[in-house]
């Protein structure tokens, strides 16, 4: 196997997450890791931040160890701002859950993805969907617009309804895929 680290990686989580080393977890995370790393062996293959699989290659491959640090220190910072982000648009479809009456319109709206790769835009895509009232439904590369569904469209075609969507997550995207 040439990137032997990624099912170690993979069963170290799940040896973190069930925090059981009996035979049967640990077999488990084994056969979960094995499947895992074949399933994703493909696009594994050709991403330019692993590092390197040849024979005699670096550990960090083409990517310079500066971009590495600025890369997870990015990460370090936006995983506090997107878990405020989760908690508000949470408290929001619970207080929409709760009202009396339905004064809100659910729809898809489309923003444009303004990003250099459809690896940006994936990324994008996923933070979206992760972020409770909204759900990441198509992409239209040759015009780049995001179809999204979210549960307010009061006030569709105001020009800040892209932000609202989006939420400033196409900044921390910029800033994660460098």
């Amino acid at each position: 196997m040439r990137r032997w680290w990624l099912p170690l990686c993979i069963v170290g989580a799940w040896l973190l997450l069930f925090v059981d080393l009996s035979l049967s977890i640990m077999a488990t995370g084994l056969i979960c890791a094995a499947l895992g790393t074949l399933w994703m062996r493909r696009v594994f293959a050709n991403a330019a931040w692993l590092p390197d699989s040849t024979p005699g290659g670096t550990l960090l491959g083409n990517v310079r160890p500066s971009l590495i640090v600025r890369r997870l220190f990015c990460l370090l910072l936006f995983i506090p701002v997107f878990m405020v982000k989760v908690l508000a648009s949470g408290a929001n479809i619970a207080h929409l859950a709760l009202a009396p009456s339905m004064d809100f319109w659910p729809g898809i709206v489309k923003i444009k993805g303004r990003l250099p790769s459809l690896d940006h835009t994936t990324l994008l895509a996923y933070l979206i969907t992760l972020t409770p009232g909204t759900l990441s439904l198509d992409y239209d590369e040759e015009n780049d617009d995001l179809y999204v569904h979210w549960i307010d469209v009061t006030g569709y075609g105001d020009t800040d309804m892209d932000d609202r969507v989006t939420s400033g997550l196409r900044r921390w995207v910029r800033r994660l895929l460098g």
